[in-house]
C-alpha cells in the first residue's frame, strides 16, 4: 500500500469543510482502489452554519421598488419578503388560515427546512396582506 501525503494550498477555513474534502478524496481513492477505505468515514461531523444574514439597505430597497416599475403585485411581493425574511415559496403558498391578524404573526407549517416557524407580521405586512385580502 502506498503512503498518501496531503498538501493543501488553498485555505479552508473551517473544520467540517476540510473534513469534508478529505473525505471526498479519500473515497474517490478508494473507488479507483489506490486506498482499502476512507479514514475519514468515522470522524465526527459538526454542523457547518452556513446561515446568512444580509439586510438591504434603505438605497438598495428604494433602486430595487423603482426597478420594478408599476407592478403592484410584485411590490406586494417584495414588501412581503423583506419584512419577513420569508422566501418566495412560503410567501407563494401562505393560506389565509395561517394568518393570525389579532396576534400579528402567521404560521408557517410548510417551510423548505421541515420545521414549523412563526413569523411576525409587522404593519407593512398587515397592510399588504389587508390589501390583497380585500381584492380577493
Amino acid at each position: 500500500m502506498k503512503k498518501i501525503r496531503l498538501s493543501f494550498d488553498i485555505e479552508i477555513p473551517d473544520y467540517p469543510v476540510k473534513i469534508s474534502v478529505v473525505s471526498k478524496i479519500f473515497t474517490t481513492a478508494a473507488r479507483h482502489e489506490k486506498v482499502d477505505a476512507n479514514p475519514c468515514q468515522d470522524v465526527e461531523r459538526f454542523a457547518l452554519d452556513n446561515e446568512r444574514v444580509r439586510y438591504l439597505t434603505e438605497d438598495e430597497e428604494q433602486r430595487l421598488f423603482k426597478a420594478m416599475g408599476d407592478n403592484a403585485q410584485l411590490k406586494d411581493i417584495v414588501t412581503v419578503a423583506l419584512h419577513t425574511g420569508m422566501r418566495r415559496g412560503e410567501i407563494f403558498n401562505l393560506k389565509w388560515f395561517d394568518l393570525d391578524f389579532d396576534r400579528g404573526r402567521n404560521a408557517r407549517s410548510k417551510t423548505k427546512t421541515k420545521l414549523n416557524r412563526v413569523v411576525p407580521m409587522n404593519a407593512c405586512v398587515r397592510e399588504v396582506l389587508n390589501r390583497q385580502k380585500a381584492i380577493e
